[in-house]
């Protein structure tokens, strides 16, 4: 990713203290799904206890990353800490790999 690589931050786009107001009853109308057709690809943040998967919301990202993609093109990458540092899962070659020689 080059250096201005936007992202949407699904937690800054709805006011987290109205949701009733930010969501209707077709999720594919929801803010989520229309900033994820909008975007490249989606990035799962990922805690030491994965707790993002217990989350009606997340789970409904992944699966529209996955199984509704608009193309090849659209990426699903998935990235934790380790005791080593950023450790990522990624939807094809990840640009650091392409730097090694």
């Amino acid at each position: 990713l080059s250096d201005d690589t936007a992202y949407f931050v699904c937690a800054y786009a709805n006011n987290q203290w109205d949701l009733e107001v930010e969501l209707n009853a077709d999720p594919a109308k929801s803010s989520f799904r229309r900033a994820m057709e909008l975007s490249q690809g989606t990035v799962s943040i990922i805690d030491q206890d994965a707790v993002c998967f217990n989350r009606i919301w997340c789970c409904y990202e992944v699966w529209v990353s996955i199984y509704l993609r608009r193309s090849d093109e659209y990426k699903y990458d998935i990235y934790t800490v380790a005791t080593t540092g950023a450790v990522g899962i990624t939807d094809g070659c990840a640009e650091v790999d392409r730097r090694v020689e």
